[in-house]
């Protein structure tokens, strides 16, 4: 992906180089990158095994920002660290585009707090085996398990976008600069990282297309000769997984779904198209 976003902007860079005709066609390319933060809704996580089956409910997560500086937020080496947001579009036309992303979140289930829990657990450790009913509760200790998607919580999605110049409500016609409105609705598989250590099992330790999610968005697009731009954006979803790998035994799972709400902050490059011109206009 990022071998790809060089590409673009060196494309970008000899288009403005060599162009001589100023007519664009309202269609393009672009790619942007940046970062996010993320929050998450309680949800209840079932897990099944051979010898276990049990659901925690109204379980706390958060995201797990890592925190800034030049490295490795920009060495081209460690930027896939952070919690980042990737997408690559093709512009339709002046208000319309379609375009693909991976939104790299993290979600880390909170330590320490303690859980309703129903359900068996057998033969796994004797501090947890028994039978546990309505009512019960355990405490999320490091003894009897981490669970965490983060690397990353994956959302892979396609998203269909509707962009409107703000300064043209006031009958600004700059070419330099615009400042759009960004509409989106999107869907896609979720493909996780899921980091989970149960009571003594090895984690699985594998990308693994978990289920799916859905989203919208409302962003801001600042973008400076139809070309650098910077957009912030707003997006909830929610996500669905009811098969996600937690330990290197192929019948242990676990399922969960929650919502999510997500604030992105991103640098991008678009690459304009020339319209077609008939020979001799």
């Amino acid at each position: 992906m990022i071998k790809l976003f060089t590409i673009i902007l060196f494309l970008g860079f000899a288009f403005q180089a060599f162009a001589q005709e100023k007519q664009l066609s309202g269609k393009g390319i672009y790619a942007y990158w940046g970062w996010n933060r993320a929050w998450y809704t309680k949800s209840d996580i079932a897990f099944k095994g051979e010898t276990y089956d049990f659901t925690l409910s109204d379980v706390k997560a958060y995201d797990r920002p890592t925190p800034f500086g030049l490295s490795p937020y920009f060495n081209p080496l460690l930027i896939t660290i952070p919690q980042y947001n990737f997408r690559l579009g093709y512009i339709i036309n002046e208000h319309f585009d379609i375009s693909i992303c991976d939104d790299h979140m993290k979600y880390v289930v909170q330590q320490n707090q303690y859980i309703p829990i129903e359900g068996f657990i057998e033969d796994v450790h004797p501090e947890f085996n028994g039978t546990y009913t309505k009512g019960d509760e355990i405490r999320f200790t490091d003894a009897f398990m981490n669970y965490e998607h983060t690397d990353g919580l994956n959302y892979i999605n396609i998203e269909l976008r509707y962009r409107y110049n703000l300064l043209s409500f006031f009958n600004n016609q700059s070419k330099n600069f615009k400042l759009n409105s960004v509409t989106g609705v999107g869907t896609g598989p979720m493909l996780p990282k899921t980091n989970v250590r149960f009571a003594g099992f090895q984690r699985n330790d594998e990308f693994h297309l978990a289920g799916f999610g859905i989203g919208i968005l409302q962003g801001f697009q600042a973008i400076w000769k139809n070309h650098f731009f910077i957009i912030t954006e707003a997006k909830t979803g929610y996500i669905n997984m009811p098969d996600i790998r937690t330990t290197r035994f192929e019948v242990d799972r676990a399922k969960q779904s929650f919502s999510f709400f997500q604030w992105n902050l991103s640098l991008g490059y678009q690459l304009n198209f020339r319209a077609h011109q008939k020979p001799g206009v």
